[in-house]
């Protein structure tokens, strides 16, 4: 296989390994060697829709939906497959952490009372025209990433909590 993979390397080749996708024996002098890093989200779908031997990547919001506008096929949902995982997050080093807590702890309250503004659905029509000016994608993909955003299974996490219910799978 000469195609190349764009994207977050690991878990990447786990979802084309464990959809099907893609077999280790494809992959004989080692299947990161097919990874191709080249930005976030939106530089993935630009490097796929321009190069055919780009053949898959890692996409978020609202780039998933634009992807299938293009006719692109999804290999499944990231949760779906390999089960809970944290895809973002907000770094520190520990000695800025030491000497900024109370700012940290500023921060951490606004990114929670953020999710919680975003999911009341009175703010529905402010974040969408904010997706669409930020983003710079149609009205009609803005309105999908917020309905996806929100969804109680697969959207933000209220409060930024862990999803303690469900255990994270251990095989990997």
């Amino acid at each position: 296989m000469s195609k190349r993979l764009c994207a977050a390397g690991g878990l990447l080749l786990s979802l084309a390994l464990v959809s099907g996708a893609a077999r280790a024996q494809d992959y004989p002098s080692g299947p990161l060697r097919i990874v191709v890093p080249v930005g976030r989200g939106e530089l993935r779908l630009k490097a796929m829709a321009g190069n055919r031997d780009y053949a898959a990547a890692v996409l978020n919001l609202p780039f998933t939906i634009q992807a299938e506008q293009l006719g692109m096929k999804s290999l499944g949902n990231t949760v779906d497959i390999l089960g809970p995982y944290q895809a973002n997050g907000a770094y520190a080093l520990r000695a800025w952490v030491g000497s900024h807590g109370a700012l940290l702890e500023r921060y951490i309250a606004a990114y929670v009372e953020s999710l919680r503004w975003v999911r009341r659905l009175e703010n529905r029509a402010a974040c969408v025209a904010i997706l669409m000016d930020k983003l710079k994608i149609d009205r009609d993909v803005a309105e999908r990433t917020y309905r996806l955003l929100v969804d109680p299974v697969r959207g933000f996490t209220p409060d930024a909590a862990f999803d303690t219910a469900r255990q994270i799978d251990r095989r990997w």
